[in-house]
């Protein structure tokens, strides 16, 4: 499986809101190509969020800039995408 070039979310983690301490990788994610490092980077976010209560209101989970997950924003900027990049 892969991905277009943008910053995809990772569909192969997930963080749950009743539960920010813990997050979760598919066990097979690496054999399906998926990146595993940045499914932990993406939740490291996101759980983060839930922690400190700055998730948005109306979260947008779609591909691409119309995303408004914290984890979103932490991995374009992992990935030399987002803000603060040269």
């Amino acid at each position: 499986m892969s991905h277009p070039p943008e910053v995809v979310p990772p569909f192969d983690s997930m963080t749950e809101k009743c539960s920010p301490f813990v997050n979760y990788t598919a066990n097979d994610a690496a054999e399906y190509g998926d990146n595993v490092m940045n499914g932990q980077i993406y939740e490291l976010r996101q759980s983060l969020g839930y922690i400190t209560h700055t998730m948005p209101a109306q979260v947008n989970t779609t591909r691409g800039k119309e995303n408004n997950e914290p984890g979103n924003k932490l991995l374009e900027c992992y990935q030399g995408k987002g803000a603060g990049t040269r």
